[in-house]
């Protein structure tokens, strides 16, 4: 019996030692550049995990969209082929619900709220939602920073400016609501397709941010920028469920912590990215930049929120959700 129990015990030892001695590799895609702060929250979180757990995880990135798109990544994650993947909360729609109130333009308002939102007690509600949805939460953070307006007609300062600029939208109900609700002329065009568009005047204008817009050049011909802010636009890391509960209690923790750090790394590079692009659009592409005033920008708001009822109604989203959010900012009037 001495030796049965010995060897048990022995058993349970090196079995313990070869669970934890096991390495993981948690394979990661993404569709950002070096410049975009997805990229640099990538790469956070790999040195993080592997640091933090002395080599037993290795993190493979691939990055600039080498797996595919937005909507091909989180298909990959869901069918488990891939363990991690970065969206937008615009593409998050493909495959679940909860980000889908942050669609609702001027929920989320500055940068400081931006920051209150992933920080704070909403953290741990995002989380168990996105969980909901069949995903492990791991972070979110802007990229890019919240969408503006840009033309290449004249300066806009109020929707009373818009009548008749031919707006490049997406096919999302709330986009085409809102900028319709405006006065724009709406014009469906890939983002692909918008400098060209812009270029040869199919299209005047897009919503979009400054940063994207230098980027891929779209600054050199709608040259007036108006800083409506708004409708923010994030991307969320997250994880298969199955690919989670694979690690070891230990590693999943070193993963939590590897994350929310990486998560504050996003959020300082988009400040430094979003800023080096509204200085290169001015600066290099001779872009204006127009700030309205506190009653102006009233009146983008003021129509745009006159739409969430409807919208809310239609999309079947949370109420109380809704107000949490809105009470975890400081208000757009105090901003």
């Amino acid at each position: 019996m001495r030796v049965v129990a010995l060897f048990s015990w022995l058993f349970i030892l090196f079995g313990i030692q070869s669970v934890h001695a096991q390495e993981f590799t948690i394979v990661v895609g993404h569709t950002g550049t070096p410049a975009l702060s997805t990229y640099h929250a990538a790469e956070a979180l790999k040195y993080r995990a592997e640091k933090y757990s002395g080599g037993r995880i290795k993190v493979e990135i691939h990055h600039s969209g080498s797996l595919g798109s937005d909507k091909k990544l989180l298909e990959s994650v869901s069918q488990g082929t891939l363990d991690v993947a970065y969206t937008s909360n615009g593409n998050y729609a493909h495959v679940g619900r909860a980000m889908l109130p942050f669609d609702l333009p001027y929920l989320v308002y500055g940068r400081q709220n931006d920051f209150n939102l992933v920080t704070g007690p909403l953290r741990d509600e995002i989380s168990a939602r996105v969980e909901k949805d069949g995903f492990k939460y791991l972070m979110m953070f802007p990229i890019g920073g919240p969408r503006q307006i840009f033309n290449s007609r004249q300066q806009i300062r109020t929707p009373a400016d818009a009548k008749g600029i031919k707006m490049r939208v997406v096919a999302s109900p709330i986009n085409q609501a809102v900028y319709g609700g405006y006065g724009f002329q709406l014009v469906l065009m890939p983002w692909s397709e918008v400098y060209t568009g812009l270029k040869q005047g199919i299209v005047e204008g897009l919503f979009s941010n400054t940063l994207w817009s230098y980027q891929y050049k779209h600054t050199e011909v709608a040259k007036h920028i108006t800083m409506t802010g708004g409708v923010g636009i994030w991307h969320i890391g997250v994880m298969s469920l199955d690919r989670w509960q694979s690690l070891p209690e230990d590693l999943q923790m070193v993963v939590e912590r590897a994350a929310a750090e990486a998560e504050m790394v996003g959020h300082m590079y988009d400040l430094y990215l979003s800023d080096k692009g509204d200085r290169g659009a001015v600066d290099n592409h001779q872009a204006e930049i127009y700030n309205p005033t506190k009653e102006e920008l009233q009146q983008w708001i003021d129509p745009a929120l006159a739409l969430w009822d409807p919208l809310i109604e239609k999309l079947n989203l949370d109420r109380e959700f809704i107000k949490r959010i809105q009470d975890a900012q400081i208000p757009v009037a105090e901003y």
